[in-house]
């Protein structure tokens, strides 16, 4: 499997994306800046508030705030993370808990702080 860390992914130069971005702003009329990497986390969890999850032992597994089981590779780095938000889930039959494709570490009480919201998920 590739890198589940959405970090790393919003990080790389994206050429393509950029030049949609440009062709967007200029029909909006707007000035573009630079990307807010702060803002990430607020925004996701806006949007996937469920799919907080919270770290459930050393092994990769997490609990989702809508209170399904969720797991990553054993040695994904994303595991000594204790809270993440993880957009992109494959739920199969072979596992009680979906696989997480997509997640991104956050700290938990400045998410909550930033969007209070985000507390009565979790």
């Amino acid at each position: 499997m590739g890198n589940s860390d959405l970090g790393v992914a919003f990080s790389r130069n994206q050429p393509a994306w950029q030049q949609r971005s440009q062709q967007l702003l200029k029909r909006l009329n707007v000035r573009g800046g630079e990307a807010d990497s702060s803002l990430i986390a607020p925004l996701l969890a806006g949007a996937f508030a469920d799919r907080i999850a919270h770290r459930r032992g050393q092994d990769g597994r997490y609990q989702l705030a809508n209170g399904m089981g969720a797991m990553l590779d054993a040695d994904d780095a994303l595991s000594r993370h204790e809270w993440l938000i993880a957009p992109l889930l494959l739920q199969g039959s072979a596992s009680p808990d979906a696989r997480i494709l997509l997640a991104l570490p956050v700290d938990i009480d400045e998410l909550v702080t930033t969007l209070p919201a985000a507390g009565t998920a979790v």
